[in-house]
């Protein structure tokens, strides 16, 4: 039994910055598709390396389960401890998504849908100070949690 490579859609990936180098890569005589992006494991890695519309989507799907979180809250009573328990359980797996390998990046726009979130369950303004908003419920910038991931990994 021969292996059918023909069957498989095969891409590879050069990362580089600023160059478009063109190589052509072969397994068994059938060329590989040479991409700009490619989804691996749930996370798209661009060619250019940079990690910013990586984020933008991960704080896209968050923000679309913090949605449907508060649907939740709506229609059920939960203490103050288990609403930050369902969001770090539902949402906050969203964001620490292969944090182990961008979280040494900071994401303003991750750290925007916790806030946000955070002001929703205080039902603070927008104008209200971070570290007062942070201090209030007990809890620090998520950027904090990821670099301890990222050290730890």
């Amino acid at each position: 039994m021969g292996l059918k490579i023909n069957t498989l859609k095969t891409k590879a990936i050069i990362f580089e910055r600023g160059r478009h180098t063109h190589y052509q890569f072969y397994v068994c005589n059938t060329p590989i598709e040479t991409v700009t992006s490619l989804k691996y494991l749930g996370m798209t890695l661009y060619k250019n390396g940079n990690w910013a519309r990586t984020l933008k989507c991960i704080a896209s799907h968050a923000s679309y389960s913090m949605f449907n979180l508060f649907k939740v809250f709506n229609h059920a009573e939960f203490s103050f401890e288990k609403k930050l328990q369902l969001f770090d359980s539902l949402v906050g797996s969203i964001f620490n998504f292969g944090s182990q390998v961008w979280g040494y990046r900071y994401a303003p726009d991750i750290e925007n849908i916790h806030t946000r979130f955070l002001r929703r369950l205080l039902n603070v303004n927008k104008s209200t100070n971070l570290s007062a908003l942070y201090g209030e419920v007990g809890r620090w910038p998520l950027n904090v949690t990821r670099q301890i991931l990222t050290i730890k990994y």
